[in-house]
């Protein structure tokens, strides 16, 4: 099929269902102003899934028409950029841009894996582990676009073209990176999702509070790369120590700029777990530390670092926490509670996430991880809240269910990881398919009794 036809075919979807929805007919309990959310948020949801307009444009029409179509007021639906998380996610990609122009990312990474052995699993274990240290210090998903071209540069020095070892390392790689998530708190990650859940009620999360009532999930990372080991072991044994040493020591002496950059992202750290000593907002320390880096003394800060960011993002963002304001503007979540609340009212703690485990990884082969967040997110909060159950472990089950996928398509990380063409679709389906279960038995079987354990359950 011609990509003109294929094209073709996404539009007529994506203007027919939201006009199909026009036929709702309209009751005391389901209003107007909800239908019109119904269509206006289906219709940028699908622009988003299939990528026919850049992201921008598909956020700015899904603001901006709630405000044409009466479903919410300008202010209301422009809320989100007066509260922390843009400004966090803007600071951090900022940081992100500075990192990437040193050699830093690349040092770290060779220094990981030749500590792990440099064997085959020596080479997933040590990018496991540092795609875990580069979330504590450097979080955002240019970092992990970085990080996953890291990998690919090992594969290709190691293991050239399309292999189970390639895809081993890869998709191990960006399984940790993604799956730190759970545990290590990101602006574009889940501080995206409780910004948008607080729209219901206020919801504070703490750095070290996050950590603490989730450190139950860094083993899982780990697992998951041991499933990736067993599942694709290598053709050829590898043995790659000696050219990650020689790497190294090829590789120039660290330079001022990169102890620079690196003593500030070890003071953001610090900040970042101390924020309940000092009170101060997250949002000041991922906003200061990289243009900190912009003043004399330091001199590492580019124009280019700023002028680079995608600004795309930042906006979509702030479009996906719209969704959850204008929703509920209109009501949407006690209407979706009273549906759903006689299914989950008389359910135990493990039947309650399980359920929400498997709704919203269900929901992942039509919708992005950030439109989950802004469709799922009020309404599970709205449940949570009748029921009298905390909604924190419900939020980081939806989290944590959004990175289990079954196909590249369904975000963008793993779409630019499966791009990189050493990796064969039947691979990719066989781990993930794995990843799945494993996930939810991992969820079920440590993530509850812990959350019980704590008294968040």
């Amino acid at each position: 099929m011609s990509k003109d036809k294929t094209a073709m075919i996404k539009w007529l979807i994506t203007v027919l269902i939201p006009l199909a929805l026009f036929f709702i007919p309209v009751s005391e309990t389901f209003t107007l102003l909800m239908r019109n959310f119904l269509i206006i948020t289906t219709f940028a949801i699908l622009m988003f899934i299939f990528d026919m307009v850049d992201i921008a444009i598909a956020s700015i029409c899904l603001m901006f028409g709630y405000a044409l179509f009466g479903v919410a007021p300008l202010a209301t639906v422009l809320s989100s950029w007066t509260g922390t998380i843009p400004w966090m996610v803007f600071g951090s990609l900022v940081l992100v841009n500075i990192v990437q122009r040193t050699t830093l990312m690349k040092r770290m990474a060779y220094w990981c894996i030749a500590k792990t052995g440099g064997t085959y699993a020596g080479i997933i274990y040590g990018l496991i582990t540092l795609s875990i240290f580069i979330n504590l210090l450097v979080p955002g998903t240019l970092t992990g676009i970085a990080l996953i071209g890291i990998a690919y540069g090992i594969c290709q020095a190691l293991d050239p073209g399309k292999s189970k070892a390639s895809a081993g390392i890869m998709i191990a790689t960006m399984m940790g990176f993604l799956e730190a998530g759970n545990f290590i708190y990101t602006p574009n990650g889940m501080g995206f999702l409780f910004g948008i859940a607080s729209t219901v009620t206020p919801l504070p999360l703490g750095y070290v509070d996050f950590f603490v009532q989730n450190i139950v999930f860094i083993p899982l990372c780990y697992v998951l790369g041991f499933m990736a080991i067993k599942l694709m072991k290598p053709e050829k044994k590898i043995e790659g120590k000696r050219y990650f040493v020689e790497q190294l020591r090829a590789m120039p002496a660290i330079s001022k700029d990169e102890k620079k950059v690196l003593v500030i992202l070890v003071l953001l750290l610090v900040f970042l777990f101390t924020t309940q000593l000092h009170g101060i907002d997250m949002m000041y320390g991922f906003l200061i530390a990289p243009f900190i880096l912009f003043f004399p003394g330091f001199h590492i800060g580019e124009k280019t670092d700023i002028t680079n960011v995608n600004f795309g993002t930042l906006i979509f963002i702030t479009a996906c926490m719209s969704i959850g304001s204008a929703a509920n503007e209109v009501g949407i979540g006690p209407v979706f509670s009273q549906l759903v609340l006689p299914l989950l009212e008389n359910a135990n703690n493990f039947v309650f996430v399980g359920l929400t485990w498997i709704i919203i990884t269900a929901g992942n082969f039509l919708m992005t991880p950030g439109a989950e967040f802004a469709v799922f997110s009020p309404p599970l909060v709205q449940i949570c809240l009748d029921l009298g159950v905390n909604p924190y472990p419900i939020l980081y089950t939806l989290y944590e269910a959004t990175n289990n996928l079954l196909f590249p398509y369904e975000s963008t990380l793993w779409i630019i990881t499966f791009g990189f063409g050493n990796i064969y679709l039947k691979d990719f389906m066989k781990v993930m398919g794995c990843k799945m279960v494993v996930c939810l038995l991992y969820i079920l079987a440590l993530g509850v009794p812990y959350w019980m354990f704590i008294g968040l359950l």
